[in-house]
């Protein structure tokens, strides 16, 4: 019956074989308890398998196999179902623009940063907690906790790395929700599925290392300040959030005006009309795929970006008036939200300094068209680091720009390559006296946003 209103709500109906064929799988799913034959009914249907996901199965539980068993009945639903021309055309230019070097390089590289900037503001926000329980009567943060937690990230990315390697997705089985996934646009074993699966590797399994090590580092600190040993479902909620959040995969602001965007320019388009992720009925395919394709992560970038500087203390009377938050979430936010801001504009400060001793370079929007081509064309641009100057301080030599300097841009860091921007724009109009404020202002916020629209993602 679950089966039949998903085909359905496709306009496409389930065929009797394929209604025997899942009956058969789940009553053998529930009439296994043995481990050793829930792992040969998952290898027998899932065909070929690397060696390391063989020996990841045997390390498993009797209730974690039938949850990969469930999984691959899920998937198979989702397999089932015909997907259109339009929906595989999508799918093709995600892959042109994702599977590469550069991009899953970006990704780790952003995770990573990031990671450290949110335990840098978590250790800035503890003072302020204490503060607060002074007044709340509790404590809602520690110091970073590192127990257990990398080994936390290595498990989260372990699993992630095995169903992309089975084709399934466990996701809302953990969450104890069996809903049928998304799942692959490809038919198993054809090209378009091994190109999916590679994506899966590159994007998914590095977000689940990192989300799983902020995960087990958020819910130790809330146990530790509650005093107990099993985690409420509250706390729970709060290290997944926290985990989304500092992987870009949260649900902000910037994040819906963009998905709302891309769902008006798919009016323009083909292929299934639905209701789309902002709740406007649109087409899977359209112009907005070729104008806003990615919504997500560059508009959590956007939200980052004002969160690490004073502007985001604004958020506190969002969290302070939210009815859904616990008095220790809220808590814990609101000082989260304060070291954020001044972890971030800590380092514009600092990235104020950088940019006086010549170690930060951006082309002169000043000058003429032609003049902004040459510097361009020499390596200039946005804000970049210049390295070789930077090898000259160590060295106590001079740090001003020199010919033949070697420049690196750094938006490879977002949403902290934007602090950068900012603090250097910040020390562009000091040293500009002619310069009057809300000039100055515009410059540093257009100093900005040129640094989160340089992001391949929004370059369009």
């Amino acid at each position: 019956k679950y089966a039949d209103r998903v085909f359905r709500q496709t306009d496409t109906k389930m065929t009797a074989e394929f209604a025997d064929r899942l009956t058969d799988s789940m009553k053998r799913i529930e009439g296994i308890t043995d481990p050793k034959q829930l792992q040969r009914a998952i290898m027998n249907k899932a065909g070929q398998m690397p060696e390391w996901a063989y020996q990841s199965m045997s390390k498993k539980t009797a209730e974690q196999l039938q949850d990969i068993a469930m999984a691959q009945v899920l998937m198979d639903i989702s397999n089932e179902v015909p997907k259109s021309a339009w929906r595989k055309v999508s799918s093709i230019q995600a892959m042109s623009h994702l599977i590469n070097i550069k991009t899953a390089a970006r990704n780790i590289l952003g995770n990573l940063s990031f990671s450290a900037a949110e335990k840098l503001a978590n250790t800035v926000a503890v003072p302020i907690d204490i503060i607060a329980s002074k007044f709340t009567g509790k404590r809602s943060l520690t110091t970073p906790q590192f127990k257990d937690t990398f080994k936390a990230g290595l498990d989260q990315a372990r699993d992630s790395a095995f169903d992309a390697a089975l084709g399934i997705d466990r996701t809302g089985i953990n969450k104890g929700k069996y809903n049928v996934p998304i799942g692959g646009t490809f038919k198993k074993g054809s090209i378009g599925s091994s190109f999916e699966k590679i994506m899966s590797y590159e994007l998914n399994v590095p977000d689940e290392f990192f989300k799983g090590q902020i995960y087990s580092d958020v819910l130790q600190q809330q146990m530790k300040m509650a005093g107990v040993t099993e985690p409420t479902a509250d706390m729970i909620d709060y290290a997944n959030y926290r985990a989304k959040y500092a992987t870009f995969q949260d649900d902000s602001l910037p994040a819906r005006i963009l998905q709302g965007f891309k769902d008006v320019l798919n009016l323009a388009g083909g292929g299934e009309f639905k209701k789309g992720k902002s709740g406007i009925k649109t087409h899977e395919f359209g112009l907005g795929d070729f104008l806003i394709k990615y919504t997500t992560v560059p508009g959590n970038l956007i939200s980052r970006s004002l969160e690490y500087t004073p502007a985001g203390l604004a958020k506190i009377l969002t969290i302070a008036n939210d009815a859904k938050l616990s008095n220790a979430v809220k808590q814990s936010e609101i000082t989260m939200t304060i070291g954020r801001a001044l972890t971030g504009t800590s380092m514009i400060g600092f990235a104020a300094l950088l940019n006086r001793l010549g170690l930060l370079i951006s082309e002169d929007k000043d000058r003429g068209k032609n003049a902004q081509a040459l510097d361009q064309a020499e390596g200039l641009g946005n804000y970049k680091v210049n390295v070789t100057a930077l090898e000259r301080m160590l060295n106590g030599e001079d740090t001003k720009p020199q010919s033949g300097d070697l420049l690196q841009s750094y938006n490879w860091i977002e949403p902290l390559g934007v602090l950068l921007a900012i603090g250097a724009e910040v020390d562009k109009q000091i040293s500009d006296k002619d310069k009057n404020a809300p000039t100055a202002l515009f410059n540093i916020g257009n100093a900005a946003m040129e640094e989160v629209l340089d992001l391949p993602t929004l370059s369009v």
